[in-house]
């Protein structure tokens, strides 16, 4: 097969939020709109940035075919491959580039650089070619080894967006000032002068406003996660860039230059002249340069249009379409080229998950298998009875014990784990493993020591118990990258989880099934032998392995049989480590997933583990929570009293067995039952199952830095 050709191909770490990624786009926006068929290659940065995953932006342009998405192991060729911060690649990838390039550029976006002279050698041999070395400003070429031979690629930006914001009128008597912050010292520092004036920042609201005693009147904040940098500039008149040699802040300055393209005023230290001369003012005391310029309407007007025709000089997209053809010459088509799709090479995903009481762990790992593109192959090894389940679905599933099942010890157990799931890596060769379960267990460190070029996830639900398993997230930094689908009932979390969001993915909700996959009445109610013209309840009280519901059961068939024309029917666990002698006017059900038939029932009786809770609210069943109350459980108690609290669901604990009997009464209510569906509405969202398949993608498709020095002999390795 022969390799696709690009004209350029562009790799980067594609997570990334704030400067790196506005330049990152810009310049790619820039070759597009020029023609040029353009490629990226996600390269993981570990540095946090895995919890952003790729920005909406770069997916639109991947799903209308207008960037390709290539593999890092895909075979390829490009007249020109652009890597955006060399530190990236400095180290040997845990895939090497197949991709041959004629020209290799890389372009520094950060203020420091290493001053090692070998990192060149270093990228050379990562290309397998000359590397050419660029920086997005004249402040970062400075630091950069073998500074003379360094070009600049400033950072670019649509002006003829910018064109019609600008014609707005800006500024008056009081000009709205504003700067970003992003540590609380600054306020004494660089703002010191300002406190007595009127300012407008953007940053770390909460971390600003509890690192000071006492707050500047007339300042206001913005937190920076609720609002971007564009979307502030557009709203001030002027900014004061904060950015001075030596720090690690914005060296790109993309406060002063969104600032100006919306017709804004910029004031910058001199140290700043050879970047923003032009498009700044070049002040030690911007309130006295504020004040010049408010009290002289012409200089404040020249002052914007010196500003804007100093961003077309340097910092429009012809610029960057200059440099390219510079380069490589005009696109190869004279039309803009739409990418067609590129073939992925197969790869495997490793889902690793514990058994639990229930099946949620198990079924969570499923939910994000089926969503996985064809070129990614799910791999199941379980400690799940059910893992047989998992075969239904076309995938592959080995099981393994868990350890109180034979009464093993633990230490033994844990060097079998080690060795299984070394075993399993190196036959199956998964890019990645994801751990779906509370606790990461030492065989998972000890497998992560050993394949240190593989991407290691752990998906946790959260609502833990207070107290419970705190120790588990000891072991999250191991983890490339943290998935948490939330819970309904989060804000009345009290576990552990709760305050360790660092780094961490949060998604909606995972669900098993879509709503388009549910069955309608009559055909789900043909499928399990009911009457669909008459009412029916579904019982779902989980496997029962860790906590006696016999009493409370006991007093709920009564009630249940004198509903008239009530039909019962029960699912049988399949990890159920006993038959519970159901009598002979309940249906069992022994199907997987048994919310395909959730049309079939008129309201549900239900423990409320986390994805028969979800599963239940998602489809509107109105239903009777009982909590499995088992200290080991994740909090089913709260999740419960959170359902009766929306008015969606009732609250039964086994201490509340007087109960029984009247919420059933309610519960067989059409007009009750139709409030609570209203009321389950008010909690609808999508299924997080698609954005955790999205996650997995990512990390399977990305190039990873490996933990190593880059030497020759390392790359002849790698290559061989």
């Amino acid at each position: 097969m022969r390799p696709d050709v690009f004209d350029i191909v562009m790799l980067a770490d594609w997570r990334q939020a704030g400067p790196i990624f506005w330049y990152q786009r810009e310049l790619a926006e820039a070759a597009l709109v020029a023609g040029y068929r353009l490629g990226i290659i996600q390269v993981d940065g570990r540095s946090g940035e895995a919890r952003f995953g790729l920005h909406a932006w770069l997916r639109q342009k991947i799903g209308d075919r207008e960037i390709a998405w290539l593999d890092p192991a895909a075979s390829a060729k490009a007249r020109l491959l652009i890597a955006v911060d060399g530190s990236l690649i400095e180290r040997p990838l845990n895939t090497p580039l197949r991709l041959r390039s004629d020209i290799n550029l890389v372009i520094e976006t950060r203020y420091r650089m290493s001053t090692d002279r070998g990192a060149v050698d270093r990228l050379e041999m990562q290309f397998g070619g000359p590397v050419r070395l660029a920086a997005a400003t004249d402040l970062i070429a400075r630091q950069m080894p073998q500074a003379r031979d360094v070009s600049i690629w400033r950072p670019a930006i649509d002006l003829d967006e910018a064109e019609a914001r600008r014609a707005a009128p800006r500024g008056g008597e009081t000009l709205v000032v504003g700067t970003e912050v992003s540590d609380p010292t600054e306020i004494d520092g660089r703002l010191f002068g300002w406190r007595h004036r009127a300012l407008r920042l953007l940053g770390p609201k909460t971390a600003l406003m509890e690192g000071r005693r006492s707050w500047p009147e007339g300042w206001q904040v913005d937190d920076g996660r609720e609002l971007s940098l564009q979307a502030f500039c557009r709203e001030i008149d002027a900014y004061l860039e904060g950015f001075s040699p030596g720090s690690n802040k914005d060296a790109l300055c993309m406060g002063a230059i969104e600032t100006a393209a919306a017709g804004g005023l910029v004031f910058a230290s001199p140290t700043l002249a050879s970047y923003l001369g032009g498009m700044a003012s070049m002040t030690d005391a911007p309130s006295a340069a504020v004040d010049a310029l408010v009290s002289d309407a012409a200089a404040m007007a020249r002052a914007r249009d010196q500003a804007f025709e100093t961003l077309r000089a340097r910092h429009s997209r012809r610029c960057h379409q200059e440099r390219l053809a510079d380069l490589i010459g005009p696109p190869r088509s004279a039309a803009r080229h739409i990418a067609p799709a590129v073939d992925m090479p197969k790869r495997r995903a490793l889902f690793f998950s514990t058994n639990g009481v229930g099946m949620g762990h198990l079924t969570r790992q499923l939910a994000i298998a089926r969503r996985l593109p064809r070129s990614i192959e799910p791999v199941f090894l379980s400690m799940s009875q059910a893992c047989g389940q998992v075969e239904k679905f076309g995938f592959t599933a080995e099981f393994t014990p868990y350890h109180s099942y034979y009464a093993g010890q633990v230490e033994h157990w844990n060097n079998h784990l080690t060795h299984l799931l070394h075993e399993m890596i190196a036959f199956y060769d998964p890019a990645l493993l994801l751990f779906d379960g509370n606790h990461p267990f030492r065989a998972l460190v000890n497998a992560r020591d050993q394949h240190p070029g593989r991407s290691f996830v752990w998906c946790r639900r959260g609502l833990w118990q207070p107290g419970q398993n705190a120790t588990a997230l000891e072991r999250a930094e191991m983890f490339d990258l943290v998935i948490e689908p939330l819970d309904l009932a989060t804000v009345f979390d009290r576990g552990a989880t709760k305050d360790e969001q660092d780094g961490v993915r949060c998604i909606p909700p995972i669900r098993l099934m879509d709503a388009g996959e549910l069955d309608d009445r009559a055909t789900a109610a043909a499928e399990l032998g009911l009457d669909p013209s008459k009412p029916a309840v579904l019982l779902q009280l989980g496997s029962r392995n860790n906590y006696d519901l016999a009493p409370l059961v006991d007093r709920l068939m009564p009630a249940l049989r004198a509903v008239d024309g009530l039909q019962i029917a029960t699912v049988q666990w399949l990890i159920s480590e006993q038959d519970h002698g159901w009598p002979k006017d309940v249906q069992v059900l022994s199907g997987y997933p048994i919310g395909r038939y959730f049309a079939a029932f008129d309201f549900s009786i239900a423990t409320p583990g986390y994805n028969s809770f979800h599963e239940l609210v998602a489809h509107g069943m109105p239903t009777i929570f009982i909590p499995n109350e088992n200290p080991s459980m994740d909090d089913h108690v709260t999740r419960a009293a959170f359902a009766e609290r929306q008015g969606f669901g009732f609250s039964l604990r086994r201490a509340e067995v007087y109960k029984a009997a009247s919420v059933i009464d309610a519960i067989s209510r059409p007009e009750i039952r139709a409030t609570m569906r209203r009321a389950s509405e008010q909690h609808a969202c999508p299924n997080g199952a698609g954005m955790a398949a999205e996650a997995i993608e990512e990390l399977v498709r990305s190039a990873k830095s490996m933990d190593a020095t880059f030497s020759l002999d390392t790359h002849r390795r790698a290559v061989i």
